[in-house]
């Protein structure tokens, strides 16, 4: 996600020096033609009863109006998962919703005769949209700082992975991941921009030679990246713009073994430190070591594997984070 407004073409110009590049890479066509199978043949992972409770009486009563249209040509496709997760509890209507910021989606929640502005704040960044200048009651902000904002109508959103697709093939890397001997030691692939601690924990992680390191600050085809993080022992999460990175959910929807760099913003549900995810030094001077620990003690990569699955599945999975959103809207609105 960007804070600014680049023109078209600054926006596909480094997509299609990316395309052009991947074209000659033999490994590229085994990914497309893998994903095209697995999208063909999807597996769903088993629904789990929601975290957040939705009262029943008020089931009856909700649906949602989704916009059809946002400011940033790419929104509604990267949060295409919660449109899908609240549709999995209430009816959710395609509807023209007036869209004022770029960064920001809005859309309403009816309940009963009621309607309510709801927005998701989706910027790659701790700080408000328009501050000040929101039509809406409740603002879901998925880069939510730590220490919060002070004031009641603006609450954690959460994150999403990557791309909507991964849910028609994420049983299967679980199963990569669960059956297959891993490939790599330490795991990591991520664009070129972020915040300066991704490239000076990048540049150590390659240049150490404690263990073999796999990755780059450039990307492949998120499918192949998907299924080199499910063959690694222990997968890294560092910062791009925001501290959250989609990465981050894409690791914790397969079950990884996770070292991260600490986040300065929080989720709904905080991730525990030793639970769900490993975190180094702010600075991540020790980055590599946290991963050489990890690398010599199976048992807390197991143990890590189990917990960060089991955390997507209770917090983050799009019907879980929509069952979040729609009892917070109920219980912050007085419709509860």
């Amino acid at each position: 996600m960007t804070g600014g407004h680049p023109s078209r073409l600054d926006r596909y110009r480094p997509r299609a020096a990316r395309a052009v590049g991947l074209l000659g890479r033999r490994e590229t066509y085994r990914s497309l033609a893998l994903e095209a199978i697995w999208t063909m043949r999807p597996r769903e992972l088993a629904r789990r009863p929601p975290s957040w409770a939705i009262p029943a009486p008020a089931v009856g009563r909700l649906s949602v109006d989704w916009p059809l249209e946002s400011q940033w040509p790419g929104a509604l496709a990267w949060v295409e998962t919660l449109r899908q997760g609240l549709a999995a509890h209430v009816p959710v209507n395609r509807s023209e919703i007036e869209q004022p910021f770029v960064n920001t989606v809005f859309f309403d929640v009816r309940v009963g005769a009621r309607t309510h502005r709801v927005a998701i704040d989706y910027a790659d960044s701790n700080e408000i949209v328009a501050e000040g200048a929101h039509p809406a009651r409740l603002l879901f902000k998925l880069q939510y700082a730590e220490d919060g904002y002070g004031r009641d109508d603006v609450v954690p959103g959460g994150y999403v992975v990557g791309q909507p697709q991964l849910y028609k093939y994420l049983a299967r890397l679980r199963r990569l991941r669960d059956l297959k001997p891993p490939l790599y030691d330490v795991y990591g692939r991520f664009g070129a921009h972020g915040l300066p601690v991704r490239e000076q924990v990048m540049a150590e992680l390659a240049r150490q030679e404690r263990f073999a390191f796999h990755g780059s600050l450039g990307t492949v085809l998120y499918v192949e990246s998907m299924r080199e993080s499910a063959r690694a022992r222990v997968c890294v999460d560092l910062p791009g713009r925001g501290y959250f990175c989609y990465r981050l959910a894409d690791y914790l929807a397969i079950g990884s073994c996770i070292v991260a760099v600490p986040h300065r913003n929080r989720l709904p549900v905080p991730l525990v430190d030793g639970e769900h995810v490993i975190f180094s030094a702010p600075d991540g001077a020790d980055f590599v070591e946290r991963c050489l620990e990890l690398l010599g003690d199976p048992e807390a990569r197991q143990r890590l594997v189990q917990g960060s699955r089991e955390y997507f599945d209770r917090y983050l999975h799009p019907a879980q984070l929509a069952a979040y959103y729609l009892s917070t809207v109920l219980e912050r609105l007085g419709e509860g």
